[in-house]
Formats: C-alpha cells, structure tokens, sequence
C-alpha cells in the first residue's frame, strides 16, 4: 500500500534539500517528524522520533537509508515489531518544478502480513506527511538559515 503526498515549495531543490538535511533542526519546525538524528548516507541508521496527528502517540525507532541522493532523493526503510510483520518504506522525492521551484513528492510504501492493522491509521499518517509537508514549505520560503 502506498501513502503519496505532493507539494510545491518556491525553492530550488537545493535549498529544500539543505532544510530536509539538517536533522538537529527537526525539532525547530517539523511536527510529523520531531526528533532525528544519524548521517545522511546510503545504508546509514537513522534514529527518528514521530507523533502522530489527533492522537499525539509519540514512536522512536531506528531506520536504514536505501537510499540518499542529495538535492534529489531520500528514501529509508524502518520495521514494526520485526522485518516482515509491518514494513515502512519512507520516501522524499525533489524535483524541479517548471516555476523554479520543487515539487516535493513525499510518501510511504508499507507492506507485510499484518498490512491490513496499518490501514486503520492511513489517514492520521497521510496528515502527518502532510503537515511535515506544510511546515517545510513554510520553513524553506521564509529563508530560515536552519
């Protein structure tokens, strides 16, 4: 099953990218993603904090990066009770935008043999991506430095 948020943010990939990078700062502006930190490379660990809209129910869990490709990609996968049960599949696509801008194409692949639990929370994670969506947009135009 797969979650797929978009937006349009005016800014160049590039300076996206430098707000979506830079996990210490999470905290300062994201609200679906609250807390991350590790190192922005292939196969890298993340450890990343979320909460959860309406509900507010805080989960930390460590994440493998499949893949990072500054400016353009950044895609990693994490794991509910163990591999296979419940898996998520992260997804942050950049893109420049025929404005000059980015279309931001954010989402989650989530498959295993418990899929049909996830679908009861589809839409409070569907808004999650979509307020960390806002929030970046906000982030990224207003010029902030972090």
């Amino acid at each position: 099953m797969e979650i797929r948020t978009e937006i349009e943010i005016e800014a160049p990939p590039a300076a996206v990218w430098r707000v979506l990078a830079d996990l210490r700062h999470y905290p300062d502006w994201n609200p679906f993603i609250v807390n991350a930190s590790g190192t922005l490379e292939n196969d890298a660990r993340l450890e990343l904090t979320t909460v959860e809209p309406e509900s507010n129910r805080e989960r930390s869990f460590r994440a493998r990066i499949l893949k990072c490709e500054p400016d353009h990609e950044l895609r990693f996968l994490y794991h509910s009770l163990m591999k296979g049960v419940l898996d998520h599949e992260h997804f942050l696509l950049l893109s420049p935008s025929s404005s000059g801008g980015t279309r931001l194409v954010h989402g989650q692949n989530e498959t295993g043999l418990f899929l049909k639990l996830a679908l009861a929370g589809v839409t409070r994670r569907t808004r999650g991506l979509a307020y960390m969506n806002m929030a970046l947009k906000r982030r990224v135009e207003s010029g902030s430095k972090r």
